[in-house]
């Protein structure tokens, strides 16, 4: 007796599929599910849990387990990319320079050599995107995405602080 049930132990721990359970079956991991979160993503990258779960009436466990594992998507931040001045800026910068020399009388004043430290600051009239609102969603496979600083506003002011 106790070695048959020494050897039916054996063979059920060589089994490697998972045995009938009780419980019900989960109902909204489901082909059409996985193509309405896939459309909705691909219109928009943007597009957060909340918004698939208000559209699709499914949890957001269900969404998580659909954009990972089915699809395989992960949400990325875009890189931001930094690029050189243009002609119209250092040109900007030449002139404030100018018009700086000529109010310290073209070096001759002694107070030129008061300035310690001198910075400069672009305000522009924009409200900035934040990096939550610049996420998407991509494959695991594609590259980052890049986005490049741009003047948003044409009123922008420049301050130079001499201190």
């Amino acid at each position: 007796m106790s070695f048959e049930l020494s050897r039916e132990l054996f063979r059920t721990m060589i089994l490697v599929q998972d045995a009938p359970r009780s419980g019900r079956p989960s109902t909204s991991v489901t082909e059409q599910t996985i193509d309405a979160v896939r459309k909705i993503i691909e219109d928009d990258p943007h597009s957060i849990y909340q918004q698939i779960e208000a559209i699709l009436g499914i949890s957001s466990t269900a969404i998580n387990t659909i954009i990972h594992d089915y699809l395989n998507l992960r949400k990325v931040c875009a890189r931001w990319v930094s690029h050189t001045l243009t002609n119209d800026q250092k040109q900007l910068r030449v002139q404030f320079c100018r018009r700086s020399l000529k109010r310290f009388e073209e070096g001759r004043s002694r107070r030129v050599f008061d300035i310690i430290t001198g910075d400069e600051s672009w305000f522009y009239h924009y409200d900035p995107e934040l990096k939550e609102q610049s996420k998407v969603w991509m494959s695991t496979t594609d590259p980052r995405p890049t986005k490049v600083h741009r003047n948003k506003s044409a009123e922008n002011r420049m301050v130079a602080i001499l201190s």
